[in-house]
């Protein structure tokens, strides 16, 4: 089985990317479209890769709660969300996506298509977000199942 160091590299290589520099906690960085982070790390025990997106803040938001609410249940709708889980990080206004993929399940093929499908998947919630915010949390917070054109990772 692979490990998560050599997963990781093998991603960033096969999406083009030079390698990247893990922090001390393992956490690699990647922004797609400019400004959307990405963060790639290995869960606690190592066997899985965890994908975190930062898809921005409910700060500005006129109803922050009406937000929080909308994003709560936009994350239960399974065929926009895929799966994943949407949350707002401790302590801060920041909202997250966030997924897990064992290693074990990551071949060749698989390892880019669960990156880009992550990827598509928080730049539709990152714009539903926006919505929310900046419509004054009047529609829910249903993401979009696809970006229209493929993201730039830098």
């Amino acid at each position: 089985m692979e490990d998560y160091q050599s997963t990781a590299a093998r991603l960033f290589t096969e999406l083009g990317l030079p390698e990247a520099e893990a922090n001390e906690d393992g956490v690699l960085q990647v922004y797609v479209d400019g400004d959307l982070p990405i963060y790639v790390r290995p869960d606690a025990t190592g066997d899985c890769l965890i994908l975190h997106g930062g898809l921005g803040s409910i700060g500005a938001a006129e109803d922050p709660g009406a937000v929080a609410q909308g994003l709560l249940q936009g994350s239960v709708l399974g065929v926009q969300s895929g799966g994943y889980s949407v949350g707002i990080v401790p302590d801060t206004d920041l909202v997250i996506l966030m997924a897990r993929a064992p290693l074990t399940t990551l071949e060749a093929e698989r390892l880019v298509a669960t990156f880009e499908a992550f990827v598509d998947t928080a730049i539709g919630w990152r714009e539903a977000l926006r919505a929310q915010v900046i419509g004054g949390a009047q529609e829910s917070a249903e993401p979009v199942a696809e970006r229209s054109t493929p993201g730039e990772f830098a």
